[in-house]
């Protein structure tokens, strides 16, 4: 398939460029991140200058989607794409952690106007705006907070529209948090994992984190 200005197409391209061999790409994060993207129509249209490095640029591409770049158990760089439908790879119980804490943020911690500036094909090119707004947590909070975010590479704006109401959505509601230590049995665990968690004490079971 072509994936063109996907943003799995994008890092691959990167990686290449600095010499990265094929043999230590995972292409299977690869094609299925890109799968996903092109699913939902992401494509990114971004100029970098020679004064930026590959991890600035690879970190830029990922701003505009949920995902992450690491390294997989056999030292080759892995690329996952962040889904709702995404299971977990396994699960933890008290006898796992060193150390464990829960928190859930206040609505008044967190935005809930955000203001995505995208680049608009259909009108020159310029510089445009869309918005999304948690009108529920305004209501509870009586103040608009604000967030500014930068979607300038798309260029369409049911895209940027439907990008930016991703992003009101997870970041816009509170969500339990949890922070924890645990041991090198977990090692294998990578950015974007999702595990099944529980503890008695915080009367956490089976929850999806």
């Amino acid at each position: 398939a072509d994936y063109g200005n996907n943003p799995a197409a994008i890092i691959y391209d990167l990686l290449v460029r600095v010499g990265v061999p094929e043999t230590d790409i995972d292409l299977d994060s690869f094609n299925d991140s890109a799968d996903f993207w092109s699913e939902k129509k992401y494509g990114v249209n971004i100029n970098f200058n020679s004064q930026q490095d590959v991890a600035s640029m690879i970190k830029k591409v990922l701003s505009f989607v949920d995902g992450s770049l690491t390294e997989d158990d056999q030292g080759r760089y892995r690329l996952k794409a962040f889904k709702d439908e995404d299971v977990a790879i396994d699960t933890m119980t008290e006898a796992d952690y060193v150390e464990f804490s829960m928190k859930r943020p206040a609505y008044s911690q967190l935005s809930n106007d955000f203001r995505a500036t995208f680049t608009d094909e259909d009108q020159d090119f310029s510089k445009r705006m869309v918005i999304a707004q948690n009108t529920a947590a305004i209501q509870i909070t009586e103040q608009r907070i604000t967030k500014s975010i930068d979607l300038a590479g798309f260029r369409n704006v049911m895209i940027a529209s439907k990008r930016v109401f991703e992003i009101m959505k997870k970041e816009s509601y509170p969500a339990m948090e949890i922070e924890l230590k645990t041991n090198l049995a977990f090692s294998h665990i990578r950015p974007g994992d999702v595990l099944d968690i529980n503890h008695i004490d915080f009367g956490i079971s089976s929850a999806e984190f």
